[in-house]
C-alpha cells in the first residue's frame, strides 16, 4: 500500500510538471482566437501563439464559437 501510494504521488508531481500552459492560438486570416487544443485547428503552422485572452482580445481577435476560449 505504501509502495503504492509513494509511486501515485510521483506520477502525479510528474504530471504537474509535464502540463504545458494553456495558450491560445489565433488565425491572422480569420481574426478568431481558439484553445490550443481545438477540434477546427487544421494547420497549427499557419496560426500566432497568444498567451492570454486579454491579449488576444486587445489584439483584436474574437473568440472561436466552436471551443469558447
Amino acid at each position: 500500500m505504501k509502495k503504492a501510494l509513494v509511486i501515485l504521488v510521483a506520477l502525479l508531481s510528474t504530471l504537474c510538471l509535464a502540463a504545458p500552459a494553456l495558450a491560445y492560438l489565433g488565425n491572422p486570416r480569420t481574426m478568431k482566437f481558439h484553445n490550443d487544443n481545438c477540434r477546427t485547428i487544421r494547420h497549427r503552422e499557419n496560426f500566432v501563439e497568444i498567451d492570454s485572452r486579454e491579449e488576444a482580445i486587445e489584439e483584436g481577435y474574437v473568440p472561436c464559437q466552436v471551443c469558447y476560449p
